[in-house]
């Protein structure tokens, strides 16, 4: 047995404006800092890709002695192709 759907446009546009709403409420709203392996998780990559990134100047770290730190809206933005 076969289902189908029906939907007018108007309809369409309501959910995909639900589905934005509760994609939107999954993002952390905060710029909080990141360390390398954290970086990594967000990225979906390893520690060493995040480092490599980092020498060729695509993501710029703050440092913290030693300790490379990462801003979420950096590295949202490396993802997106801005600067």
């Amino acid at each position: 047995m076969e289902l189908t759907i029906v939907l007018t446009p108007e309809q369409v546009d309501a959910i995909a404006g639900r589905v934005a709403e509760l994609l939107a409420e999954r993002q952390p709203t905060d710029d909080s800092y990141l360390d390398a392996v954290e970086a990594a998780e967000f990225l979906s990559t390893s520690r060493s890709r995040v480092y490599d990134l980092v020498q060729l100047g695509k993501l710029e770290p703050v440092r913290d002695g030693r300790r490379l730190l990462f801003r979420r809206s950096a590295l949202r933005a490396y993802v997106e192709g801005g600067p």
